[in-house]
């Protein structure tokens, strides 16, 4: 198992799949569709301020991953880009993300909380579905869409709150 950090500076054409730890580089702006997918033993990522977008399928499958912090320079999660992350307990969005896309995080099942910042207007269809231990969502004012079963299938939501200004 390759335990030492992986420094993604963009550049790579291929991703170690025994990589365990990520650091992207400042100069990281975009990333690939995908470029992490199954990734299975990857555990811990840090992303750098600067990254705009977190592509499609990006991490998914990455089955080890347990949390994740977004930079404030985020405004996008695309389409599928945390899917089947079944041990990602944390994810932490910051105020500047705008979209959650389909799919986003589903099957992504110890996901327990969810507080999307004021920024987001957009959450894609079934974004959250199928996150099984999902049992608190915070929703912030400003949000304009929800998608259709965004949050279907989470059998543990308990608490819904709408937060307004």
């Amino acid at each position: 198992m390759n335990d030492e950090v992986f420094e993604y500076t963009g550049d790579e054409h291929r991703i170690p799949r025994d990589v365990v730890r990520v650091r992207f580089h400042p100069s990281v702006v975009e990333v690939p569709d995908e470029a992490f997918r199954d990734c299975t033993k990857l555990r811990k990522i840090v992303l750098n301020e600067g990254l705009v977008k977190i592509g499609s399928g990006l991490f998914a499958g990455c089955s080890s991953l347990q949390n994740i912090t977004l930079p404030s320079t985020v405004t996008e999660i695309s389409l599928c880009a945390f899917q089947g992350c079944s041990e990602l307990r944390e994810v932490v969005l910051n105020d500047g993300l705008v979209t959650v896309g389909d799919y986003a995080f589903c099957l992504s099942t110890s996901l327990d909380r969810i507080t999307l910042p004021s920024t987001v207007i957009d959450i894609g269809k079934r974004a959250f579905s199928k996150c099984s231990s999902l049992n608190e969502v915070v929703l912030n004012e400003g949000l304009e869409t929800i998608g259709w079963r965004a949050f279907a299938e989470c059998e543990s939501l308990q608490s819904v709150t709408f937060l307004l200004l």
